[in-house]
């Protein structure tokens, strides 16, 4: 049932939590965390401009696959004024699902998040932290938290986890899609509009969906001679 449900990117609402759980291709993604307690223990934080990113190509564009609302009166502004500490008490990290009959379901995630910053930089650094909140409840980045990937390790963590799948070395007709409707189909069962779905439409939001894509457009020119 999951599975007729999906973002407005196409990615199934069952396959959500893994595209969100896959880690960045890029080192740059994970930051040390400065000040604060955060700082003190050595944590790490993910960059925001790679979290909206994923979020992106996961939901779609912000506005109209997901979005964050607050209401100003659970907002706290607290301590100095030129660099107060700004927190939400009460946040809703909302995205979109659409069937294949063009109906929709909203689904909602409670979200708490504050920030300590000049103004008004505290109040988009709240926005952030209550993102990051709502999303870890749902596998972002879930190594992060565990603490297997941080700021430190993330060069060697991503070179020696090869982004998180070896490439398939059967030929591109016998690929078995990973996920979705065609899970378990060969690419060679598929009707001519699902190969061109997969090699030219899809999001490629991980490297599993990479490589399906890669696949595609693999076995779309090996039937391209027989064409002709």
């Amino acid at each position: 049932m999951l599975d007729k449900w999906r973002t407005l990117t196409g990615v199934p609402s069952n396959e959500i939590a893994e595209r969100l759980e896959v880690p960045f291709d890029d080192p740059a993604a994970y930051k040390k965390i400065t000040g604060g307690t955060g700082g003190a223990a050595g944590l790490t934080d993910i960059d925001t401009a790679w979290m909206v990113k994923r979020l992106n190509e996961v939901f779609g564009l912000y506005g109209f696959g997901w979005k964050l609302d607050w209401d100003v009166q659970d907002v706290i502004c607290q301590g100095e004024p030129r660099r107060p500490m700004v927190a939400v008490k009460r946040a809703v990290f909302t995205y979109l699902l659409v069937d294949e009959k063009g109906n929709e379901r909203r689904c909602e995630a409670t979200c708490t998040g504050g920030s300590q910053n000049e103004l008004p930089y505290a109040l988009k650094g709240m926005e952030t932290s209550a993102i990051g909140n709502a999303i870890s409840k749902m596998r972002f980045q879930e190594k992060v938290y565990m603490g297997k990937l941080t700021h430190a390790n993330a060069k060697a963590f991503l070179k020696n986890r090869g982004n998180g799948r070896k490439k398939s070395t059967v030929p591109a007709k016998d690929f078995v899609v990973p996920h979705g409707k065609n899970k378990g189909k060969k690419l060679s069962e598929l009707e001519p509009m699902a190969i061109k779905w997969y090699a030219d439409e899809m999001a490629t939001t991980n490297p599993i969906t990479k490589e399906l894509q890669e696949m595609a457009r693999a076995y779309r020119e090996e039937l391209a001679p027989a064409a002709d």
